[in-house]
């Protein structure tokens, strides 16, 4: 078992609406640097930079090269579906301002083709370009944001479930190594779960998955999990969608939501944010 070296405090909150599991509609995008996997090599290539303002409405830039070896640029624009796709004309430009040059406006030059987006989570999907077959893309991660989770801290929290319809003080503690994931959940006497497994990268954030085990005063239960979007970003604010899946339930998977701030450990009077990285 790992050792909690990291608290959390968080928001948990769940309501009935939000058992069932997320829509593609309710799906967002990460915003930033797309890469195909199968590309990603280390050395100057081509990609995707999604821009997404958390409505429907997507911007598409492609940057990569003409047959003669020469860099380009296209873009797209247009709204995703509810099923999580996106389709949109990949246009071509010419004639605007060059780097040091007069202002002048560029103008269509051609409409390449349709390019083709299907997201399956915030930071997976899979692209067609035109004239290739799908492949699968990432969001592009190049910074290591495991150590945000990892630091010395604490959270004071407060978390809310349907079944209660109220908020409750818990504390979340993490410890992330070499693959492996290992986290805690502690809301007084009422409850505690430790959830382990594996994680790997995804955007800003993480992605993890394995078992969890959770006490009550009279009761335990057990099962898996997975999460989306578990982030802690540069302000050390920490979210996460966490699915649990009880063993023997036949109902759909239940969800936390977790918000929280991280505090510095050994706080006996004011409370102080924990030291950013």
């Amino acid at each position: 078992m790992f050792k909690a070296r990291h608290s959390i405090a968080v928001l948990l909150a769940a309501s009935a609406a939000l058992l069932a599991p997320i829509t593609a509609q309710a799906l967002q995008p990460d915003s930033g640097m797309w890469a195909v996997n199968g590309e990603v090599t280390g050395k100057p290539g081509r990609g995707l930079q999604i821009d997404a303002q958390g409505g429907r409405n997507l911007i598409v830039t492609y940057f990569g090269y003409r047959e003669d070896g020469s860099s380009m640029f296209l873009q797209a624009s247009g709204p995703r579906q509810d099923d999580g796709t996106f389709t949109a004309e990949l246009v071509e430009f010419q004639g605007g301002k060059a780097l040091g040059a007069p202002a002048r406006d560029g103008q269509v030059r051609k409409v390449v083709g349709n390019i083709a987006i299907a997201f399956d989570s915030a930071t997976t999907a899979s692209v067609t370009f035109p004239g290739e077959a799908p492949a699968r893309m990432t969001r592009f991660q190049y910074e290591d944001h495991t150590a945000r989770f990892n630091r010395e801290g604490r959270y004071a929290i407060s978390y809310a479930l349907a079944t209660f319809g109220s908020l409750m003080p818990a504390t979340v503690n993490f410890k992330l190594e070499n693959g492996n994931f290992y986290m805690s959940r502690y809301n007084g006497d009422l409850e505690t779960c430790e959830y382990s497994g594996r994680y790997q990268p995804a955007g800003r954030g993480i992605k993890a998955e394995g078992t969890f085990a959770c006490k009550q005063a009279s009761s335990s239960s057990s099962g898996t999990f997975w999460t989306e979007e578990m982030e802690v970003d540069e302000q050390l604010s920490y979210k996460a969608v966490i699915w649990k899946q009880t063993q023997g339930s036949s109902i759909n998977p239940s969800a936390e939501y977790h918000y929280g701030l991280c505090q510095a450990p050994f706080v006996f009077v004011t409370p102080s944010r924990c030291t950013k990285p």
